[in-house]
C-alpha cells in the first residue's frame, strides 16, 4: 500500500515540506488541544516529551495523574499513527522511528505567545549526519502569519547544514527570538505557511524555517513531532533527551 503519491514524493524533495490537509478530524484535534492545555504551566511555556508520564510529570506536576496518563497516552498514539508513519516511510523508504514530542502553544494573552522562532534547521540540535532528521507539525487550531504562524524557505535543505549562531530554544526568555539562528542565503525566498486545524506539515530537518510572534487574540498551538530512519545516529541534547521509540 502507497502512502503518498509520485508527486507528493517529488514536491517534498524538491520544497523541503510537504502540507496534507484533513490529515486529522477536527473533533480529535480539539480534544488533543484541549488535553495539553490541562497539563499546561500557568505561563503556557513549551513543554517536550509529553509522550513520556516522567518527563510529563516533572514538567506538569500540578496536574491530575489520570489526565497525565491520557496526555502520554493519546501523544504517543499520535507518534505512531500508521498512515504518518507510512506516508514517512514512503518519503524516505527507510523504516522510521520517533525521538521527540513538543507542543509550542503560543497561548494568546500569554508572554510566551510573544516569542519567535528565527530562521533555523531542525536537525542543527539532533545532527544527523545525513540529513534524515525530520519534523511533522500538527496545528491543532488554524495557523497563520498574524498568530505566531510559520514560515519556510523552499529548496534550502539541499545545502545541508548551515552555520549558525547558538540560541537557547524552548528556554530561551519571552519576547526574544529562539531557535539555532541562521544568515538565509539571498537565493531563497521567504514563504509564508497557512495551515488549518487537522491539517499537517513535514519538514525536512535541513528546511530554513521559523514562525512569528502572537500578538493576535487567536492561540496557536502546534503539536510537534520528530522522526529520522531507524540506524541514525543523531544527538539526544542535553535537555531535549531525544529517545529512540519504534514505530513497528
Amino acid at each position: 500500500m502507497r502512502f503518498v503519491s509520485d508527486e507528493e514524493r517529488s514536491s517534498y524533495w524538491e520544497h523541503g515540506y510537504l502540507v496534507i490537509e484533513k490529515f486529522l478530524d477536527t473533533d480529535y484535534a480539539v480534544k488533543i488541544y484541549q488535553l495539553l492545555r490541562s497539563v499546561a504551566s500557568k505561563d503556557f511555556n513549551i513543554m517536550l516529551h509529553l509522550d513520556r508520564s516522567e518527563d510529563l510529570l516533572q514538567q506538569s506536576p500540578h496536574s491530575d495523574s489520570e489526565i497525565r496518563a491520557e496526555v502520554s497516552k493519546t501523544i504517543r498514539s499520535v507518534q505512531l499513527n500508521k498512515r504518518m508513519v507510512g506516508i514517512l516511510e514512503d518519503l524516505y523508504e527507510r523504516e522510521m522511528v520517533t525521538v521527540q514530542s513538543i507542543i509550542v502553544y503560543k497561548e494568546a494573552g500569554k508572554p510566551s505567545a510573544d516569542q519567535h522562532w528565527h530562521p533555523h534547521q531542525d536537525n542543527s540540535y539532533a545532527q544527523n549526519p545525513n540529513g534524515m532528521y525530520l519534523a511533522v507539525g500538527y496545528p491543532l487550531l488554524d495557523c497563520s502569519p498574524d498568530n505566531g504562524g510559520l514560515y519556510v524557505y523552499p529548496g534550502s535543505h539541499k545545502e545541508g547544514l548551515y552555520l549558525w549562531d547558538d540560541v537557547e530554544g524552548a528556554k530561551q526568555k519571552y519576547g526574544e527570538g529562539a531557535g539555532n539562528k541562521i544568515v538565509v542565503p539571498e537565493k531563497y525566498e521567504k514563504v509564508d505557511i497557512e495551515l488549518k486545524q487537522g491539517d499537517v506539515i513535514i519538514f525536512h530537518g535541513d528546511l530554513i524555517h521559523g514562525s512569528y510572534p502572537n500578538h493576535s487574540d487567536r492561540s496557536r498551538p502546534f503539536l510537534v513531532i520528530n522522526y529520522l530512519p531507524y540506524g541514525e545516529d543523531f544527538i539526544p541534547g542535553r535537555t531535549s533527551n531525544r529517545k529512540v521509540i519504534r514505530c513497528h
